[in-house]
């Protein structure tokens, strides 16, 4: 019996200073921001130090890394990060985005990341245009007009986990129109199409027709 008792002690023990592989990992939170200026990127070219990039090669293995900075919006500044026409995958994470018309804009955007972030004071927090399999994870966002703004020319866009707080309006997503919507959008344009095209017809008829008699 008591062989027993110090073999689960033992076993206890051990367990307690084991690891827990179930446990989630938390994203390391910087202790302080490191100023930056304005962020802009247009095409895989520009993704260098000199616009924020602190690591990476741009693969999905080994994204860009956008990491640590805190960018304040001055008088006339559109946006905190402007990321444009780029295919690389990149991930803009731990960054403080604040008093901006745009916080994070990313146009014409293929496999990008936003994740861990704080942005606040914006006009717009997120705005996402013509850009595919894109993500938004785990942000905060909030004192925005609009929190995060998909556009509908934006397609599979992965929004979850993210915190709001004090915004106007949270997610801006148009809604896609029902089937009664688009059926009736459909027999109006044919409504007014036809008549035209028969008038039209009708006048280049009657017009061939003076002209040879």
């Amino acid at each position: 019996m008591k062989k027993s008792l110090a073999c689960m002690f033992v076993l206890v023990s051990l367990l307690a200073v084991l690891p827990s592989v179930n446990q989630p990992s938390e994203a390391a939170t910087p202790v302080s921001y490191t100023q930056h200026d304005p962020i802009v990127i247009h095409g895989n070219a520009a993704f260098n130090a000199s616009n924020g990039v602190v690591s990476g090669t741009g693969t999905s293995d080994d994204p860009y890394m956008i990491q640590g900075w805190e960018i304040k919006g001055v008088q006339g500044t559109s946006y905190s990060i402007f990321i444009s026409a780029t295919t690389a995958h990149f991930t803009i994470t731990q960054v403080h985005a604040t008093n901006s018309s745009r916080g994070i804009y990313f146009l014409n955007v293929t496999h990008g990341k936003l994740d861990h972030s704080l942005i606040d004071n914006e006009t717009v927090g997120v705005s996402v245009f013509h850009s595919d399999s894109c993500s938004i994870l785990d942000n905060t966002i909030k004192d925005c007009g609009t929190g995060i703004l998909l556009a509908d020319t934006a397609t599979r866009i992965s929004v979850s986990g993210n915190h709001f707080e004090d915004n106007l309006l949270n997610v801006d997503k148009p809604k896609p129109l029902s089937w009664e919507e688009t059926w009736i959008g459909t027999v109006v344009c044919l409504a007014i199409l036809i008549p035209l095209a028969v008038i039209a017809s009708l006048a280049l008829y009657f017009r061939f027709k003076e002209k040879r008699q």
